[in-house]
């Protein structure tokens, strides 16, 4: 529930080159030159005060390393309570913060109301939980700035436009492929993700699943698509063959059928005492016996998923989730006969 501000630092005269992920690269950004410096400030909003509560900014630098080989380096900054400055934070911090307000996205109609009393700001080592992953650069490479994130409109002061488009226009993308610009500012041919709170539309990237997918009403493929965006954008960076989470045999990103690597009646491997006592990662048409269910749910930083960067529950996604579980996920889904598993697949 933090607004995030993000800003790219490209060093002059050079630009970024257009990158889009596949099941083999899964983790793919755009490529970005030396130099380059990320930055994203979260903050929260509360319509009864004058100023938002500035948390922290986080950067990654893209840095040169020996024999012509460059590196990533994450660090995270805490902003002073008076918002006269930050500090960087060595060993990490915990804050306070509280949110009311409106969503300011004009296609969702919600209104965001909570707190947390532990509001964590990440290490330095911390940056790799995520970052780090087998098909990206050494270091905290970037994860967010991919194709499929980035193909949406924005306003750079002039009304909204295609933001990969403006990229290419201001000599700030090279090597991108012919760009077809619809009316709402969407790339056709390129990848984009569905969106959690908007429903679907015919450009969003889908798994081609011939029979099943292409049997489902549009309300299924909406949640289906939508939900798909969410864990695609929050665990399948960890949760790919290349991720952190490779181990598992659990692979939320895009590029693959929903099926038992997906959790469909997927025995878990690593969980634990995590899994609830529960005995699939995902038990078709019921949410409240799935393990993926429950550890999104919690707020336990030993059972929570995702495992970081989180104090509270996102309630709009773990509705959805347990939606698509309980009213889509059935028996027309490859590997859904649950009581025919025993191991998950490799």
């Amino acid at each position: 529930y933090a607004v995030k501000y993000r800003v790219l630092f490209l060093p002059p005269g050079e630009a970024a080159q257009w990158n889009e992920g596949h099941r083999s690269a899964p983790n793919a950004t755009l490529d970005f030159p030396v130099g380059t410096v990320i930055a994203k400030t979260f903050a929260f909003r509360d319509r009864n005060a004058a100023d938002e509560d500035i948390v922290e900014t986080r950067l990654l630098i893209h840095r040169a390393g020996k024999d012509g080989d460059s590196f990533w380096e994450g660090m995270a900054y805490i902003w002073r309570e008076d918002g006269s400055d930050a500090d960087i934070a060595l060993a990490g911090a915990s804050r306070a913060a509280s949110w009311d307000y409106d969503d300011t996205d004009p296609e969702v109609s919600a209104t965001y109301t909570g707190s947390t009393a532990s509001y964590a700001v990440p290490t330095p080592n911390q940056c790799g939980n995520c970052h780090i992953n087998d098909d990206r650069q050494a270091g905290d490479a970037p994860i967010g700035p991919k194709v499929r994130n980035l193909n949406r409109p924005m306003d750079y002061g002039n009304g909204p436009v295609n933001q990969l488009q403006y990229w290419v226009q201001t000599g700030r993308l090279e090597n991108e492929p012919a760009l077809e610009v619809d009316n709402k500012h969407i790339a056709r041919g390129a990848q984009r993700l569905a969106r959690l709170s908007v429903a679907m539309d015919s450009y969003s990237i889908v798994t081609d699943e011939p029979g099943r997918v292409d049997a489902m009403n549009e309300t299924d493929r909406d949640i289906e698509n939508r939900i798909r965006g969410w864990l695609e954008t929050n665990c399948a960076h960890c949760h790919n063959r290349k991720g952190l989470a490779q181990s598992t045999g659990l692979f939320f990103d895009v590029f693959r059928k929903v099926n038992l690597n997906f959790g469909i009646c997927k025995t878990p491997t690593t969980a634990g005492s995590s899994s609830g006592g529960h005995s699939y990662d995902i038990l078709p048409g019921n949410a409240s016996e799935s393990i993926a269910s429950f550890r999104l749910h919690a707020t336990d930083p030993s059972i929570q998923m995702p495992p970081i960067a989180r104090s509270v529950s996102h309630a709009e996604a773990v509705t959805l989730f347990d939606q698509w579980v309980d009213t889509v996920v059935d028996g027309s889904y490859e590997s859904a006969g649950c009581e025919e598993q025993s191991t998950p697949a490799g």
